[in-house]
C-alpha cells in the first residue's frame, strides 16, 4: 500500500491478523514517521512554487498587494514550511509555530513597506480549526488581520489540485528506489515493513508497528533556516 500515516497505521492493524503487509509513504503532507520525503511532496511543492511566482508577477504590476495562500497539510505544516522556503514566500504560517496576531500584522506591514507585495503561505491547520475535509483557515485569519494592517488581503486556496500534477524528476527516482526496496524486502523474507526515505535518498525498511504521525521538526534544518530568514 502507498499512502500517508493513517494508511500505514491501518496496515499495521491488518498485519496483526496474519496478513504480510508492506507500505511506502505517499502523501503531499510529508508527515510519515521516520521519512524525510514522501511520494507526492516534491510535486506539490513545485506547484506551490509556480503559484507564488504568478502572484509575485501580479504584485509587480499592482503594488501594495498582500496575498495569502492556504495549503493542505492537515495537522502538519511541512508542506507549507518547505514550500515557503523553496518559493521565496515571505511568511509561512504552520501549526507548529504560532505567531501572535499583532506581531504578524507588524511584520506584514514592515515587509510591505520594503517591497511591492507580500506573499503568505498558510497551512490549513494553522488556526486549530482543522478536521479532515476542512478548508477556510485563511478566512478566519484574514478577518483578524485586515483591520490591523489596513490592507485588503487577496486569498487563494490551493486545495485538492495539489494532490496531482506532473511528477518531478526527483519524485520519479524516489518512487523507483522505494519500489525496488519493497521487492528486496519481500524476496529476503521480511515481514510487515514500511519503506521510508532519508535525506540522502536512501530507502530504509522500518517496522509497521512504529508508524505514527510526524509533525515539523522544530530542531530540524528547514525550521531553523525559516527562522533565520524570518519566514516563521
Amino acid at each position: 500500500m502507498a499512502g500517508g500515516d493513517g494508511s500505514l497505521q491501518f496496515l499495521h492493524t491488518l498485519s496483526e491478523f496474519g496478513v504480510n503487509c508492506f507500505g511506502v509513504g505517499m502523501t503531499i503532507d510529508n508527515d510519515v514517521f521516520g521519512s524525510d520525503y514522501t511520494l507526492g511532496f516534491s510535486t506539490a511543492c513545485e506547484q506551490v512554487l509556480k503559484e507564488v511566482a504568478k502572484l509575485r508577477n501580479t504584485g509587480r504590476a499592482l503594488p501594495g498587494r498582500v496575498f495569502m495562500l492556504e495549503l493542505l497539510g492537515g495537522y502538519c505544516g511541512e508542506l507549507t514550511l518547505q514550500s515557503a522556503l523553496k518559493s521565496n514566500a515571505d511568511f509561512a504560517l504552520i501549526p507548529e509555530c504560532q505567531i501572535p496576531l499583532p506581531q504578524l500584522a507588524q511584520r506584514i506591514t514592515q515587509r510591505l513597506a520594503q517591497q511591492n507585495s507580500v506573499v503568505i503561505l498558510c497551512s490549513e491547520g494553522y488556526t486549530r480549526e482543522y478536521s479532515p475535509g476542512f478548508q477556510g483557515a485563511i478566512d478566519t485569519l484574514i478577518k483578524q488581520l485586515e483591520p490591523l494592517i489596513g490592507v485588503r488581503i487577496r486569498k487563494t486556496i490551493l486545495g485538492y489540485g495539489l494532490r496531482n500534477g506532473e511528477p518531478t524528476c526527483e519524485e520519479i527516482y524516489q518512487g523507483t528506489i522505494m519500489a525496488s526496496e519493497v521487492v528486496r524486502c519481500i524476496q529476503s523474507g521480511m515481514r510487515n515493513k514500511a519503506v521510508i526515505i532519508n535525506g540522502s535518498n536512501k530507502p530504509i525498511p522500518i517496522d509497521l508497528i512504529s508508524m505514527q504521525k510526524r509533525l515539523v521538526d522544530t530542531d530540524g534544518h528547514h525550521y531553523k533556516l525559516a527562522k533565520q530568514l524570518n519566514i516563521l
